[in-house]
């Protein structure tokens, strides 16, 4: 089952780059891509767009409105060393809900 929010909050997405040791590395490029409800996509990157913030070595985030119902989706991925990707996906639901 998903994260959920109610309508109106802010859903934090994290997306975290462990080498082969398990321990948390920076990779080469970080890349951001969610799908709302309606089906619009939007892809950001690290360094190039100031929403896709990196909260320490390895780890990243990003802040998303949940300003529509239904599922959200989204994917972390890497290029260059570390090189690795992860999905994930929260509901939104009316505020009277959760």
């Amino acid at each position: 089952m998903p994260n959920r929010y109610k309508v109106g909050q802010v859903a934090r997405c994290t997306g975290k780059f462990r080498d082969e040791d398990n321990v948390l590395q920076d990779p080469g490029a970080v890349f951001f891509h969610l799908i709302d409800p309606s089906n619009n996509p939007t892809t950001l990157q690290y360094g190039v767009d100031a929403a896709l913030i990196k909260e320490s070595t390895g780890s990243y985030y990003v802040d998303v409105d949940a300003d529509e119902e239904g599922i959200f989706q989204y994917r972390f991925w890497s290029t260059g060393v570390y090189k690795t990707a992860d999905e994930d996906q929260f509901e939104v639901v009316p505020s009277e809900h959760v």
